[in-house]
């Protein structure tokens, strides 16, 4: 049994691979703070105890920094008796081959959805993570990288208007949001369309970019927890991956069996 531990910028989510078999995803909230960190690291053994099941290995993708995943080892060590094995991006895995010009840069959360992608989706794929951050991922029906994009996510948008500007935050809290077809017909109305519209048209574009490259067609694959809503905005056929990460771990932690 592996406990499979995908840690991003505000929420664990855990699965069991038992097996080919993997559970049902869950999720508890981490607040991205050092001193918070032990409370979560609390709450999450809570939810691992009700679940009484005892791990033979825990495979971590962690984008939460060094500092989470040292304590995040000497938490498993201590409670669970084992140090976690931390996945990291390669040059070439599981048939995919990165195209960062220095591949243990990519994140490895975006690396294990590439990997996911190209076991999961045969074709090429443009894959989006829509969570605190945005990731846009080119991937060829092949296995080659083509590269991708990083921007903040819907959160972080709307706190950096509201953060950097005057007026904004007050008017867009003064009212529910309204739209008149595309545009915004209120201050809210017109932070969420902008933001909706900025995500959709990159995503768009970027899905062109690889129809063009692969001379053939691109399967758009959404994950993370504004999936839903980015997939509102877009005009071409979407596919909602939920656990995309945990399922690149899933086969990473396979091939990297003893």
């Amino acid at each position: 049994m592996i406990l499979l531990l995908d840690v991003g910028n505000t929420r664990m989510k855990w699965a069991w691979l038992d097996g080919a078999t993997m559970s049902a995803a869950r999720a508890v909230r981490h607040h991205g703070a050092p001193a918070a960190w032990a409370e979560d690291l609390a709450e999450w053994q809570t939810e691992l105890a009700a679940e009484g099941r005892s791990p033979e290995r825990i495979v971590v993708s962690n984008v939460a920094g060094g500092t989470f995943a040292r304590l995040l080892g000497g938490w498993s060590k201590a409670h669970l008796g084992l140090w976690p094995e931390f996945v990291t991006s390669r040059a070439e895995q599981c048939g995919v081959t990165s195209g960062y010009a220095t591949p243990s840069m990519l994140g490895v959360d975006r690396w294990l959805g590439l990997v996911a992608a190209h076991r999961l989706a045969p074709g090429a794929a443009c894959i989006v993570n829509a969570g605190t951050a945005v990731t846009v991922d080119a991937l060829a029906g092949d296995g080659r990288h083509f590269g991708g994009f990083i921007l903040p996510g819907i959160q972080l948008m709307q706190e950096a208007l509201y953060g950097r500007t005057g007026n904004v935050a007050a008017a867009a809290e003064s009212e529910p949001a309204r739209t008149g077809g595309l545009y915004g017909i209120n201050t809210a109305g017109a932070i969420e369309s902008g933001i909706q519209l900025a995500l959709s048209s990159l995503t768009e574009r970027a899905c062109e970019d690889l129809i063009e490259r692969s001379g053939g067609p691109v399967r758009l694959l959404l994950t993370g927890g504004d999936a839903l809503h980015l997939k509102n905005s877009l005009r071409r056929p979407v596919e909602i991956v939920p656990d995309l990460v945990l399922a690149g771990l899933a086969i990473v932690a396979e091939e990297a069996a003893p």
